[in-house]
């Protein structure tokens, strides 16, 4: 259904290790905070709450978080990358932020999912995860490995101990679908090579500036390739605080769940559309530019008559001009732009 997938990933170098976990940028994102400290198991509240999500491991989703926990910042995650050049003693190094950034959240007087081997039950899982593949990446990146064949990858390129080059990924359950590609088509590590490849690109983000990744002395001056990075958060809305973006994403809950009539006893059908349509605007707002007038809510059309046929869809859809479509938005200037 859709032409392209995005997975965030949580740079947890640009969370300010001054402040008090609970305000951490993560934990105000919409993937609800810290675990409740009125709840001995603490229970997170919110989207991923008691009713509202049920994990595999326990019947909630426990963030305890560590008061003394530590994340790694980007110069120190920048001189792992720098400074090794075998795959084998870089990992062994990058492993250790990473456990931090499990841990400063799932552990404390008890131990969370995060913190754990059930992780995955925890929704920071994944977006801690992309943002590995991401340093992994720009390791490989800056010593042009993407310009290096799937058949000519050397020992310092890659040498695991638990898979070969030729082993066909476990990927568990999803092995056995016969709806999945991997049921069909085994993914190897030599497969994995290039994220170009799999058609990825990773957004720069800030992370690049704060670590100097390009300034004069770097290794990956003059290598970053633009098929692999690219500077797309310079183009979209900066969020300076995190609890406007959440004050928005509650506003459009909150419209258009009146507007579908979405609640608890609603058909699955009908949450799944609310939750689409949540999702596109939350994702609007976040890529409009960055002096624009924050949209609370627009006309999306939804009431004009599909009458044109889409030749080559067997689809209808609207009839509407520019400058018809200009006027639906004419209160909000960038997305008239």
């Amino acid at each position: 259904d859709y032409s392209c997938f995005a997975l965030p990933y949580w740079d947890w170098t640009e969370e300010n290790p001054d402040h008090d976990i609970k305000d951490w940028v993560i934990l105000n994102s919409g993937l609800s905070g810290v675990g409740d400290s009125n709840d001995d198991d603490k229970c997170v509240t919110g989207n991923f709450g008691r009713g509202e999500y049920v994990p595999y491991d326990g019947d909630c989703l426990k963030r305890p978080t560590d008061p003394s926990g530590t994340i790694s910042d980007a110069s120190t995650l920048y001189n792992y990358m720098t400074q090794w050049e075998n795959y084998g003693s870089y990992w062994n190094k990058l492993v250790y932020p990473h456990n931090n950034a499990h841990c400063a959240i799932g552990n404390g007087d008890t131990r969370g999912q995060l913190c754990a081997m059930t992780s995955p039950d925890d929704p920071i899982f994944y977006l801690i995860h992309s943002f590995v593949d991401f340093q992994y990446s720009l390791w490989q990146d800056c010593r042009d490995h993407e310009l290096v064949s799937n058949d000519d990858i050397t020992s310092n390129m890659y040498d695991g101990h638990i898979y070969k080059l030729d082993d066909d990924l476990d990927f568990g359950i999803l092995s056995y679908q016969e709806w999945t590609d991997i049921k069909h088509n085994p993914v190897t590590v030599r497969d994995m090579h290039s994220i170009e490849d799999w058609n990825v690109i990773y957004d720069k983000g800030d992370y690049f500036e704060r670590a100097t990744v390009e300034n004069d002395e770097s290794i990956c001056q003059d290598k970053i390739n633009p098929l692999w990075f690219k500077d797309i958060t310079t183009s979209r809305r900066r969020l300076k605080d995190a609890s406007d973006n959440e004050e928005y994403s509650r506003d459009v809950f909150n419209k258009i769940s009146a507007k579908y009539g979405c609640h608890k006893s609603s058909t699955s059908d009908k949450k799944t559309e609310l939750y689409k349509t949540w999702a596109q605007m939350d994702c609007q707002f976040l890529t409009i530019g960055n002096n624009c007038a924050r949209p609370k809510y627009f006309d999306d059309c939804s009431d004009i008559e599909r009458d044109r046929y889409v030749e080559g869809t067997g689809q209808f859809d609207i009839d509407i001009t520019l400058e018809e479509l200009k006027s639906k938005v004419a209160d909000y200037p960038c997305m008239v732009e």
